[in-house]
């Protein structure tokens, strides 16, 4: 176990930390189709899950994640239900694009969870999670399947 001996050492894990989170994102969106219909979901679930398989638990904690509402042309008017991780204060989220264009994000009503926290709730089982083992083409992008 590697102990951290000054602050130079923390804010330089730290550092280290907040820039493979940024990375393991743009992986993970590389793989999955972000513009469908609940994809956000699936991207926050495959990507907790990977940052643990990888080994970088204690990296959950840099993580909030966000259950909240986009405002789009698409809604007509009502706020659509969507899920999205910040890092450190940055939002990340490549699934956006799901809501087409004219999209915001709405603050009203949103739902905070460490990163930590929201893994451990989807370990307990989830709908996507079943939906990704059942459907996994509706999910993943074609080339992936294909490995």
């Amino acid at each position: 176990m590697k102990y951290i001996k000054s602050f130079e050492e923390l804010n330089e894990s730290n550092a280290n930390c907040i820039d493979y989170l940024k990375k393991k994102a743009v992986d993970i969106a590389n793989i999955l189709r972000c513009d469908i219909h609940g994809s956000c979901v699936h991207f926050t679930e495959v990507y907790l899950d990977s940052i643990v398989e990888d080994g970088n638990m204690y990296c959950l904690n840099y993580i909030t994640v966000v259950e909240g509402w986009v405002d789009c042309e698409l809604g007509e008017g009502i706020p659509q239900a969507h899920t999205w991780i910040e890092i450190m204060g940055e939002k990340i989220d490549p699934t956006f694009i799901q809501f087409g264009h004219d999209a915001e994000y709405s603050n009203e009503r949103s739902t905070f969870y460490n990163g930590l926290d929201y893994y451990k709730k989807g370990q307990e089982g989830s709908w996507f999670r079943d939906r990704r083992k059942e459907f996994p083409d509706y999910v993943y992008k074609p080339e992936y399947l294909k490995r």
